[in-house]
């Protein structure tokens, strides 16, 4: 059987899809690093429900994209402009806020795919630079962004329950090429 990858802009049309991936994904990648169950259930509570995924949709700066393999939901991204940041100063700035695909799907190359959409939309609207907040432990995902021409420019603390994770700030800048 041929598989059909398809990337498509998501709308709040998608909203269910995007918060189940939301949730899904971000469980499937961070539930592992937590010591009590309970943060993790507490962080996808708050940050995936339908009611915030619908302020994002909702919000004329936020964009996302949902990948399908068979027509099957099963990895998505979104950035937002204007994102300001103490750390990354610019005319036109935005932020990768998420970029994840199921682990069974990764060997598909889909996050590349999902990458090239993000890169059209930013180069559309402009943007000078793009920043994110990585896991400093998660050398997969540093990795990719370094081949993609982003830089480590700090570092942050995030607490997630009694959890705390070290999050390193990277940068690309697209006007300085």
């Amino acid at each position: 059987m041929t598989e059909t990858i398809k990337i498509k802009q998501a709308d709040i049309k998608d909203l269910e899809v995007l918060a189940l991936l939301g949730r899904l994904t971000w469980i499937e990648t961070f539930s592992s690093l937590f010591k009590k169950r309970i943060h993790v259930q507490e962080y996808a509570d708050e940050n995936f429900s339908i009611e915030t995924i619908k302020s994002f949709i909702d919000n004329p700066n936020a964009y996302f994209w949902i990948a399908y393999v068979n027509d099957l939901p099963i990895g998505y991204a979104k950035i937002e402009m204007n994102v300001v940041s103490d750390h990354v100063k610019g005319k036109n700035v935005c932020k990768l806020i998420n970029l994840y695909v199921f682990s069974d799907f990764h060997s598909k190359k889909i996050g590349r795919l999902l990458w090239s959409n993000i890169l059209n939309k930013v180069n559309a609207l402009d943007c000078d630079k793009m920043w994110l907040a990585v896991l400093s432990t998660n050398i997969k995902a540093i990795n990719f962004y370094l081949k993609n021409d982003f830089y480590n420019d700090d570092a942050f603390d995030l607490n997630i329950g009694d959890e705390r994770f070290v999050m390193n700030i990277m940068v690309k800048d697209f006007k300085n090429k």
